[in-house]
């Protein structure tokens, strides 16, 4: 083979292994030494309930694709029921336990495992139908057009008309006509669900996200309100309480919409108790689930699918080029006489019992 086909031949290899290096590092997270670790979150959700002494059912809503979260594990712990899980319309997950007998207290548990994502993903989705135009009646349509109209006075679009009627509604609580609207709400909830409704006004198509805050050693947390609207290509995040837009900072997605987050038949007095921590969790293991995940084919050229038994093979071929480079350099550098060609292999054996550092 000529020399100029060896050049082309090496560069080719050479780009070929540094476009899979860079896609392995930055797209699946693949970390450049092993040690290497990042925070993971873990959330438990504690399900109590009264059972009657009959059958029971409970029905609790549970994240599916948590936005800008990678989901690394998750386990439902209950002790003789049966467990069934369906994707909801919203695009969410329900799971469900059945027990055919039940009586007292009864406590079941969710738990989920998560990593931030390192870049936000766009929330797109589903197009909306625009809403029906409601029929405001008494005082408060006035003080619903008024305020309307302010912040229709200072916006461009949509989501500037949402931004400035939230904040509006947060700087002038003392205004005649923000008043009356605020006791249209008693928790937060029901004051997302009143904004809405006077989007409704607007035809801004709105919906409900509900974010578990999470922070580390956190116990009885309960999930906040979140306003969401479309602005003809996705959805877009604001704070209901100031209208500052985007997601709330460490929040996690848990579910769209109203729906009651716990169902219980045959019991009483549903509640569920979230708690939250932080642990180290290790990158390589991160990249090899969001390959999963993402079906990548980059994981599968690696040798982390290889028997064990191949990995520590692998391991010593690896450094031999190294051992063959020591080998060169004592013997054209220095000037030191060598051991034949086995000397490579007796120098890369070397560095994989005291690590390269040293071995060098």
């Amino acid at each position: 083979m000529k020399s100029k086909h060896v050049y082309v031949l090496a560069g080719i290899l050479i780009l070929i292994a540094a476009v899979m290096t860079y896609q392995k590092i930055f797209t699946l997270g693949l970390p450049t030494a092993p040690a290497e670790t990042t925070e993971a979150w873990i959330v438990e959700a504690k399900l109590n309930f009264e059972a009657s002494g009959k059958g029971a059912k409970v029905d609790l809503v549970i994240p599916q694709n948590p936005v800008n979260f990678l989901k690394l594990d998750e386990d439902f712990i209950a002790s003789n029921y049966n467990l069934a899980i369906d994707e909801l319309a919203d695009g969410g997950r329900n799971a469900q336990w059945v027990v055919r007998r039940a009586k007292g207290l009864q406590t079941l548990y969710y738990r989920i495992e998560l990593v931030p994502q390192l870049e936000p993903s766009p929330n797109y989705g589903p197009e909306p139908a625009f809403p029906k135009k409601p029929e405001y009646i008494g005082p408060e349509a006035s003080a619903i057009k008024s305020v309307l109209d302010k912040a229709r006075d200072g916006s461009f679009d949509s989501a500037t008309l949402t931004r400035a009627l939230l904040q509006h509604l947060d700087r002038y609580r003392n205004d005649e006509d923000v008043a009356l609207l605020r006791k249209n709400a008693t928790d937060d909830t029901e004051w997302v669900k009143y904004i809405q409704f006077m989007l409704d006004g607007v035809r801004i198509p709105s919906r409900m996200a509900q974010y578990l805050i999470l922070k580390d050693g956190a116990q009885h947390e309960i999930l906040q309100p979140w306003l969401e609207i479309w602005n003809g290509e996705q959805w877009l995040s604001f704070n209901p309480k100031d209208g500052e837009p985007g997601r709330p900072t460490n929040g996690l997605l848990w579910q769209y919409g109203e729906t009651p987050l716990i169902t219980v038949t045959g019991g009483s007095n549903p509640s569920v108790d979230f708690s939250i921590s932080k642990r180290p969790r290790g990158l390589v293991s991160i990249a090899k689930e969001k390959s999963k995940q993402e079906a990548s084919y980059l994981m599968h050229l690696s040798l982390f699918d290889l028997p064990l038994q191949l990995q520590n093979v692998y391991k010593l071929l690896m450094v031999l080029p190294l051992g063959a480079l020591v080998v060169v350099f004592m013997r054209v550098i220095v000037g030191l006489p060598t051991f034949g060609v086995f000397t490579p292999v007796l120098i890369a054996l070397a560095f994989r019992e005291t690590n390269l550092a040293v071995g060098v």
